[in-house]
């Protein structure tokens, strides 16, 4: 990144430093006065999330990626979406996911998925 927090800050410590006293000020360069100030702030926090995710995106290039780990993921939030759909009803949830009953009860034991747990926080979820 071509401009750091650091800089950033410092720039903005100088140019509030050398400004008029706001005594002094007209109301609208008060008013103009806070409005810079606040962009300055937006753009701080702005520059600082650039930084976030650009660790975030080296981070990640890091983590080695998994096939099977992520086709389990992604079979499990089918099958708890099929559930919620269903509510709950094991032998209409393996229909819709075009699979047998006793797959889908195996599935679930396999990723631990609580069809009641699942209800009951699909239920909170409708009625918030």
């Amino acid at each position: 990144m071509s401009l750091s927090i650091l800089d950033f800050e410092l720039r903005s410590a100088q140019s509030s430093s050398s400004g008029g006293d706001d005594a002094e000020s007209q109301p609208s360069d008060v008013a103009l006065n806070n409005r810079i100030e606040a962009l300055k702030t937006l753009a701080l926090n702005l520059l600082r999330e650039l930084e976030a995710l650009e660790q975030s995106r080296a981070d990640d290039r890091a983590v080695k990626l998994s096939l099977h780990e992520e086709v389990r993921r992604f079979e499990e939030d089918m099958i708890r979406c099929a559930l919620i759909r269903t509510g709950g009803r094991q032998r209409r949830a393996a229909r819709m996911l075009g699979m047998s009953a006793a797959t889908l009860n195996a599935k679930i034991k396999r990723y631990g998925i609580s069809s009641d747990a699942l209800m009951n926080g699909a239920s909170s979820l409708l009625k918030g």
